[in-house]
């Protein structure tokens, strides 16, 4: 009996021991929690790398238990609000995710400005939003990067950006959306497909029809076209960018040559050394004499900025009608412009063609070109939740956020109508007599981060008497493109060298080549002008523009 008593209370003592460990374990102190906001998690479920018990219980998209800032830096223009912070996209973007978009913003015209001292004063907003790549940084992402400026988000995007990731997923999209080096600097907003041609050139159809003329396919047709208008008393029949080259190769991409910079089968090529540009100078010196051209070009300063105020004042010429041809957005064609009062030139049509080509059936292969990756967006090292912010700007990459960011609040601005977004009465009729696009600013986020669909602006125009516009983007959208550079990026070294010797040959070939348009350099001393570009070092030039294009061409 004995014996069993002292197993007893050995067996006592035991349980004790073991469950005094247990409690000792329990009562260890906890690590530190870490700082900054609890978010939750995406459709996917839990982010690859995480356990299931870190789930959180939030419904989502709520990101955030408690409401969180994050400043945002854009370019913004608008007449309908003043600030993106006034929109009723931001207020209910935040009451579904808790997160408070602050918006810091430049009008278009101060843009440039604004964002370079921001980002030389080194107080950065959490996310910016700048013009393009190349304008992000000075030496490029990839010294953003490295500098410490923007974040590289690779990881972050693959462990929280499940949506953008599949976005992203398409080869030619994927390799738009990372640099050379395989950093992903920007979560870029997403078209998919690319959107069509916004802009291309249009012509006075109804002056054409008017005198029996078909609207010009070939330059001879051209000449035709322009000589009519110089029949009708027009001023200036063709509208022409300052530097004598149109924006997107027109006129001078029938002789097979781009402007400035194109490739051909892998390989670069400038076009201003090539023994067609003499061709086309000729053409352009016989039309300048003929009065085919705006004889002004130089001093009215049209460029590839149409909506610049040289721009609008040119175009002030096609509505008076003083001007007959011209580089356009796609709002502007058919009888857009008459529907909407901006002329009263009874009958007026300006009729969207492709660019010319030398020979009917030649093919064409520059055009305005947009790309699936556009309006990069990068997360600095300023922000506080980068995590949080992934999570956010990805929410805009799921069908929800997506018709929240393109058409803004469904009974509001939009109602679903067999099963596509509808703007309402709102955009597409606005009692105050707003443009849609301009209220649309106040519910959505317009050209703002995510799956941008391009076709929503259509239907200001659809079922309208301005309708035919429409049809500009399907006439532009059949020219090829095959011979535009992608959107290729230069190495710091490579950007230093490039912008040193370049900027001094695009000067002088942006000075002498109206010139020779306008007769006050002859065509004889072209030779000498191609000799004066390559001694300043084209060939080197376009030897970086190779490499790049050749990184680009390997991109996983």
């Amino acid at each position: 009996m004995r014996k069993y008593s002292r197993l007893l209370a050995i067996l006592i003592s035991l349980l004790l021991i073991v469950g005094l460990f247990a409690g000792c374990k329990s009562e260890e102190k906890k690590p530190e929690e870490t700082k900054g906001p609890s978010v939750t998690q995406t459709p996917s479920g839990t982010p690859s790398g995480q356990e299931e018990e870190e789930e959180d219980t939030l419904p989502y998209p709520m990101l955030s238990e408690t409401p969180i800032e994050l400043s945002i830096w854009q370019t913004f223009t608008a007449d309908y609000i003043a600030s993106m912070n006034e929109s009723e996209f931001t207020k209910e973007l935040a009451r579904r995710t808790n997160v408070l978009l602050k918006f810091q913003e430049a009008s278009s015209a101060d843009a440039t400005t604004a964002y370079n001292l921001m980002l030389n004063s080194g107080d950065y907003t959490d996310i910016v939003r700048p013009a393009s790549d190349a304008a992000a940084y000075t030496g490029g992402p990839d010294k953003a990067v490295e500098d410490g400026v923007f974040l590289r988000l690779n990881e972050l995007v693959e462990k929280y950006a499940p949506n953008y990731s599949a976005r992203r997923s398409k080869p030619h999209i994927a390799k738009q959306t990372v640099t050379d080096a395989g950093n992903m600097w920007s979560i870029y907003s997403l078209t998919d497909p690319a959107e069509y041609p916004w802009m291309g050139f249009a012509l006075r159809g109804d002056i054409l029809e008017k005198r029996g003329i078909p609207l010009p396919v070939t330059l001879a047709d051209w000449e035709a076209a322009l000589q009519a208008f110089v029949d009708e008393g027009v001023k200036y029949p063709l509208l022409f960018d300052v530097t004598g080259v149109s924006y997107n190769s027109e006129f001078l991409s029938a002789f097979q040559i781009g402007k400035e910079f194109y490739q051909v089968n892998g390989q670069v090529r400038y076009g201003y050394i090539e023994p067609a540009f003499k061709d086309y100078l000729a053409m352009m010196n016989d039309w300048y004499k003929k009065g085919y051209l705006d004889r002004e070009f130089v001093s009215h300063g049209v460029t590839f900025a149409i909506f610049s105020s040289n721009a609008r004042d040119a175009y002030q010429f096609l509505l008076n009608g003083e001007a007959g041809a011209g580089l356009l957005p796609w709002g502007y064609t058919d009888n857009a412009l008459a529907v909407n009062g901006s002329t009263t030139i009874e009958g007026f049509k300006l009729s969207a063609v492709s660019a010319p080509v030398m020979n009917v059936g030649d093919t064409i292969h520059f055009r305005f070109t947009a790309y699936e990756a556009k309006s990069p967006n990068a997360i600095t090292s300023a922000c506080e939740y980068p995590e949080l912010a992934v999570r956010l700007l990805d929410y805009l990459y799921t069908d929800e956020g997506s018709l929240l960011v393109n058409y803004g609040i469904e009974g509001v601005s939009y109602t679903m109508v067999d099963g596509q977004p509808r703007y309402t009465d709102l955009i597409l009729n606005n009692p105050d007599g707003f443009t849609g696009r301009s209220v649309a600013m106040k519910y959505a986020w317009d050209d703002g981060i995510g799956m941008v669909d391009f076709t929503r602006h259509w239907q200001n125009y659809q079922g309208k008497p301005n309708e035919g516009a429409l049809e500009a983007y399907n006439i532009w959208n059949k020219d090829q493109n095959d011979y535009v550079l992608p959107q290729i990026t230069r190495t710091a070294e490579e950007g230093e060298r490039y912008s040193s010797i370049y900027s001094d040959i695009q000067t002088y070939a942006n000075e002498t080549i109206p010139q020779f348009i306008m007769g006050t350099k002859p065509l004889s001393e072209f030779d000498d002008f191609v000799a004066q570009i390559k001694s300043m070092g084209i060939e080197d030039v376009i030897a970086i523009q190779q490499a790049a294009l050749d990184r680009y061409n390997a991109r996983g």
